[in-house]
C-alpha cells in the first residue's frame, strides 16, 4: 500500500514537503538506482574519468536496503515519485523539453529552488523493472538508451549552464568521450560490444 503511505506521510509531516520516494527494489531482492545528487558538469566529466579509471568510480548508486530515518535528497528517481499536487499546482510538472531521462531530475531542481524537500523514506517498498520502457527490452544499456540520456543530460546541463563555462564543458567532455564511442564502434560487432555497454 505504497501510496496511502507516501500519503499520510505527506499529511503529518512539518516539512514543505516537494516529493517523497523510498528504496527501490530490483526484482531479484536487491536495491536499485532510487535517488541522487543533481547532475552538474563536474560531475559528468567525473563519470567520464571514471570509465578510464574504474578505482575512482563514485558508489552513489549503490544505496542501503532501508532507511530508518527520512533522508533528504536532491532527487529521488521517477519510477516512486509521490507529489503533493499544490507543488504541481505551483511549478507545474516535467518540462517538455525532455523525453526520457533527467526529467524528474529538473523537476526537483525547481522543487529545490521554489524551497520544497525531497525525502527518501522508510516503509514502501515498489520494485522497479529498470529499463522497461526501452524498447530493446535488454538487460545492458542498449545503444538506444545510452543516447536518449546523453541527449537529456545535454539539455539539462545547458538548462542550468550558460556562456562560456558550458562551452569549454561541451568541448572537453566530448574530448574525454571521443575514445568511448570509438571503441563502441570498433567492438559493436563482437562480445566487447556488450561489455562496454555494461560500464557505460
Amino acid at each position: 500500500n505504497a501510496i496511502k503511505v507516501f500519503f499520510d506521510f505527506a499529511e503529518s509531516s512539518k516539512d514543505r514537503i516537494g516529493a517523497l520516494g523510498a528504496i527501490l527494489k530490483a526484482p531479484d531482492g536487491g536495491t536499485c538506482h532510487s535517488y541522487g545528487k543533481f547532475i552538474t558538469m563536474r560531475s559528468e566529466l567525473y563519470d567520464v574519468v571514471a570509465k578510464y579509471l574504474r578505482f575512482l568510480k563514485d558508489s552513489s548508486n549503490s544505496h542501503p536496503l532501508q532507511v530508518l530515518e527520512p533522508v533528504a535528497v536532491d532527487y529521488i528517481t521517477g519510477a516512486d515519485l509521490f507529489v503533493p499536487r499544490a507543488v504541481y499546482e505551483e511549478i507545474g510538472g516535467f518540462d517538455p523539453a525532455f523525453f526520457m531521462y533527467c526529467e524528474e531530475v529538473d523537476w526537483q531542481r525547481r522543487m529545490q529552488d521554489a524551497g520544497y524537500v525531497r525525502l527518501v523514506i522508510n516503509g514502501p517498498e515498489i520494485v522497479h523493472l529498470e529499463g522497461g520502457s526501452d524498447g530493446s527490452k535488454s538487460h545492458i544499456w542498449s545503444a538506444n538508451r545510452l543516447k536518449k540520456i546523453s541527449v537529456s543530460k545535454r539539455i539539462y546541463l545547458q538548462k542550468y549552464n550558460k556562456g562560456i563555462n558550458y562551452a569549454l564543458f561541451r568541448i572537453l567532455y566530448y574530448l574525454l568521450k571521443l575514445p568511448i564511442v570509438l571503441m563502441l564502434i570498433i567492438y559493436k560487432n563482437g562480445g566487447g560490444y556488450k561489455t562496454l555497454l555494461k560500464i557505460m
